[in-house]
């Protein structure tokens, strides 16, 4: 424990972790399941002559994925999802969890690094040119929306930091500190400046970067 609170989880100093972070965030962004529960790699997709066991690929943790059937998942089903259904228009910012049939879950605590995942993720969709739905929220807007929540209610007023949750009106639920969130906070601050060219995303990754060299 380090002072002002903040917890680093497998590290010796915050920059580390936010270093860490930065490199394993796509892995971890494009490691969910497909809607049906399947495995976005199966058998079939396999380059000829992994399939058995010890081969070279394997042992090199080597997998060929259907880069359409991901594609279409994102942009068919998982972004238009989160952004309508998961993304709260009456309290702001995005709901912690959907049902499996696709509802938000509103009682909910939004932890913060559900929010800067995914200004995140519809910064780089509105970078890509993703087009929602008609009548649905344009990528950039649905960043901007939890830019707002984010910054508006997750930084801690006494010693500064961005804190571990908040309920769905944008109360403190946990206060905890941790490099954990900063380092999701710095991610999506660079996205969604890089979106948007909003000088107040870096003006806040500064306000981070502040905290993180005084803890």
């Amino acid at each position: 424990m380090l002072r002002k609170g903040i917890h680093l989880r497998g590290t010796t100093h915050p920059r580390a972790l936010v270093e860490t972070g930065l490199r394993s965030i796509e892995t971890l962004a494009f490691g969910a399941p497909t809607p049906d529960g399947s495995s976005q790699c199966s058998h079939r997709d396999r380059p000829k002559g992994s399939g058995g066991r010890g081969t070279n690929d394997q042992q090199a943790g080597i997998m060929s994925i259907d880069t359409n059937h991901i594609l279409d998942w994102l942009t068919r089903q998982a972004l238009p999802l989160w952004s309508d259904a998961g993304y709260d228009t009456a309290a702001g910012g995005f709901v912690e969890c959907l049902t499996l049939d696709g509802f938000p879950l509103l009682n909910r605590n939004k932890r913060m690094h559900v929010q800067a995942r995914q200004i995140y993720v519809y910064s780089h969709a509105h970078l890509l040119g993703w087009t929602p739905p008609s009548g649905r929220l344009a990528p950039l807007e649905v960043a901007r929306g939890g830019f707002d929540f984010l910054t508006q209610h997750y930084w801690r007023k006494d010693g500064g930091g961005f804190i571990y949750a908040a309920s769905r009106s944008g109360t403190p639920a946990d206060s905890r500190i941790e490099s954990y969130e900063q380092a999701f906070a710095l991610f999506a601050l660079a996205w969604y400046h890089r979106a948007s060219g909003d000088p107040a995303a870096l003006e806040w990754a500064a306000r981070v970067l502040a905290f993180m060299d005084e803890t």
